[in-house]
């Protein structure tokens, strides 16, 4: 009796060094984390966001080509967005389309043009035009003749499933008109009949922009091999807190099936 309990308080005893080891390992990671996070927010209050941040950044990421953006929000704030669009064009995103259900971007370009003109030169010292932005559809040259560096495409939900209705009916018409054959329509032909990414490659991150995780509308034949992620809102959005976002999507492994 007295060999197993001395025996068991041999254990006990280094159970309880075990546990005071983890808590202190679980302790410093923590206070870690918490000092990694403060120097990001010194280095990263929206105020000290400059091109020279952004380029550095860049050179440690895996950028997503296409930048899909949901908002989903009821009050919108175009200059954060803007800003946001800015951040962008800094790391060097080449094609951000920006969604919104109802329009606000899309049918309103020539303010959102003027933000994000605005924008650009407080955070950047520079203009859309030096730094080649174009607002559409892919085209060769960029405004004053600057090759396109980063193209920014504005949707509504005119371009989500609607679109999809749409190119239904224009094949429709096309077999009845004998223009084509039924059996001619499938996964790799079905796409030159929609209109809304036409050009462009499909998105390979769709961040969303809301209290809610949901594509929204955002056109979705295009989201088969896009990763999804999630900022509950566009308002008050910290760099950082982006830059996060594209962290995580630097790390994801696509296996596009596989």
């Amino acid at each position: 009796m007295m060999q197993f309990a001395y025996a068991e308080a041999i254990f006990s005893f280094y159970a309880l060094l075990l546990q005071l080891l983890h808590y202190m390992i679980a302790f410093k990671l923590a206070l870690d984390h918490l000092a990694a996070c403060f120097c990001n927010l010194f280095r990263y209050s929206q105020q000290n966001v400059t091109l020279h941040n952004l380029h550095a950044d860049a050179r440690n990421l895996k950028l997503p080509i296409h930048l899909g953006v949901t908002v989903a929000e009821n009050e919108i704030s175009v200059e954060m967005i803007a800003t946001m669009l800015i951040w962008c064009i800094g790391l060097g995103i080449s094609v951000i389309t920006l969604f919104d259900e109802k329009g606000k971007f899309k049918n309103n370009i020539a303010v959102m043009m003027k933000t994000l003109q605005q924008k650009c030169e407080e955070t950047l010292g520079k203009d859309t035009a030096t730094l080649g932005v174009h607002f559409g559809l892919p085209k060769t040259d960029g405004v004053n003749g600057i090759l396109c560096k980063t193209r920014i495409h504005l949707l509504s939900g005119d371009d989500g499933k609607r679109d999809i209705v749409k190119a239904a009916q224009r094949i429709s018409a096309d077999v009845d008109a004998g223009r084509c054959k039924s059996g001619s329509i499938n996964t790799e032909t079905f796409p030159q009949y929609l209109c809304a990414l036409a050009g462009l490659p499909d998105p390979d991150l769709l961040v969303v922009l809301g209290p809610a995780f949901a594509t929204f509308g955002y056109p979705p034949w295009n989201l088969n091999l896009t990763e999804i992620m999630h900022v509950r809102s566009h308002h008050g959005l910290q760099y950082r807190e982006f830059l996060g976002v594209l962290r995580k999507f630097s790390k994801c492994e696509q296996r596009l099936g596989k």
